[in-house]
């Protein structure tokens, strides 16, 4: 079993707050989850509320997972959360293991929101660990500085016309219209805005291999980060393509000898992820 302590620490907090709060770091935790259990597996843990402390804002969240998610890697999830939160909150200009720009940007934005509501620290504290580690995020002020790591990030971030093809695995509705797509070349988490007339046309798509096009923001490794979307195509599943190694024995010369995966994510970068 692994559960999740959160613990605000403000007096007479006002219920919308606590509520925008814990779904942030809600949101925290399940990015963290993404990089510490990859895209295949990410989607196969649930987080469940099992426990409201009456008198005071404190949830526990317990995980529940498939059979091809073990108990080891779950704790590893918990653990890597709080122990992300302490280390974040002792150095901002330094990124936890497993916090990733999207993790570190709604970090930050917690911790703005925890003084913006008046709802104090958030403690986070993995239950069922043997020592209990816990990590505690302070307010912050809206207008403190941004940490270097993420100026860093802004800045080496490069702007591309383009489309990424894979799989729409979430959407998110919380004061921001979002999905998550993960690349079905580099299993890379791939996070799409989208315009209110394109929601239906999401939801539609959701769960289903898709090509995904827009302005791409990508890193200084030229990985897609975000695409604010423009067209979204859903393509057909990979069990309905024809196998690789049928097209290569019709076209014998289509890749000129190099190796059929190595070709294909070659073409894949060269035309702009699409």
């Amino acid at each position: 079993m692994t559960r999740v302590r959160l613990d605000l620490g403000g007096a007479d907090m006002d219920f919308d707050g606590v509520l925008h709060v814990m779904r942030g770091a809600y949101d925290v935790l399940l990015e963290v989850q993404g990089q510490v259990l990859g895209p295949r597996a990410a989607p196969r843990v649930h987080w469940i509320l099992v426990g409201l402390r009456s008198g005071s804002a404190v949830a526990e969240l317990e995980a529940r997972s498939e059979d091809t998610v073990t108990a080891d890697l779950v704790d590893r999830v918990a653990d890597a959360y709080v122990q992300g939160i302490r280390q974040w909150a002792d150095d901002p200009s330094v990124p936890p293991p497993y916090f990733n720009y999207d993790a570190v940007t709604r970090l930050r934005d917690l911790a703005i929101e925890l003084g913006r509501y008046g709802t104090g620290a958030l403690t986070a504290v993995h239950i069922d660990a043997p020592t209990q580690p816990q990590g505690v995020l302070p307010p912050m002020e809206p207008d403190e500085p941004l940490p270097d790591v993420a100026s860093t990030r802004l800045a080496q971030a490069e702007k591309a016309r383009g489309s990424v093809i894979g799989r729409i695995e979430a959407i998110n509705l919380h004061e921001r219209r979002e999905a998550t797509l993960y690349d079905e070349v580099d299993h890379a988490r791939v996070v799409l805005t989208f315009p209110e007339d394109m929601f239906e046309q999401v939801r539609r798509a959701l769960r289903r291999r898709v090509e995904a096009s827009g302005e791409i923001v990508e890193d200084d490794d030229g990985l897609p980060l975000r695409i604010r979307l423009e067209a979204l195509d859903v393509l057909p599943a990979d069990e309905e393509l024809r196998p690789l190694a049928d097209l290569v024995g019709l076209l014998p010369d289509l890749t000129d000898g190099q190796d059929p995966t190595a070709w294909i994510r070659e073409q894949h970068r060269e035309r702009g992820h699409g």
